[in-house]
């Protein structure tokens, strides 16, 4: 299991890691991007899809967690994040559009996103192990793709 975690973990922190340079880009091309593409009445949007952006690092991660699913066999688990993630959305977007517009209903799609991913791992106790290990490459994701590249150069210095 030791092995199965440890590759996990790469996976998690490769996928933190391309998601994180998608956030940067949203961060500092966003606004000009949506003015190339859509004309300069929409650049005010780019605030918005940065907002949205947050929800890269978990959307990417979902990919290894639904993998992990399927092999442990927790297929209640993805039916019941999911479901409480999009009635949390649902009700965030009742709840915030009315007064906070589209700022609101990305508010709440990121509020689904992290209900239905990190905090329903942690709660689910056949999950915990996986959630910490997501947790963990959500704050570090460089360390492990450092090591793992170190060991690899190594391995071909031999």
């Amino acid at each position: 299991m030791a092995d199965f975690e440890r590759q996990l973990r790469l996976g998690f922190s490769a996928m933190a890691a391309m998601a994180y340079v998608l956030l940067l880009a949203a961060a500092t091309l966003g606004g000009p991007v949506v003015a190339l593409v859509f004309g300069a009445e929409w650049a005010e949007t780019g605030p918005l899809l940065l907002l949205l952006a947050v929800t890269l690092p978990m959307s990417f991660m979902r990919y290894l967690v639904t993998r992990w699913v399927i092999l442990a066999g927790q297929g209640r688990y993805l039916m019941v994040s999911e479901a409480v993630g999009a009635t949390l959305n649902l009700l965030l977007n009742l709840l915030l559009i009315p007064t906070m517009g589209a700022v609101g209903a990305a508010l709440a799609t990121i509020a689904g996103f992290v209900v239905a991913g990190p905090v329903s791992l942690l709660l689910w106790p056949q999950g915990r192990a996986i959630g910490r290990l997501l947790l963990l490459s959500l704050l570090d994701p460089v360390s492990p793709l450092w090591r793992w590249r170190r060991d690899t150069l190594l391995r071909e210095e031999k």
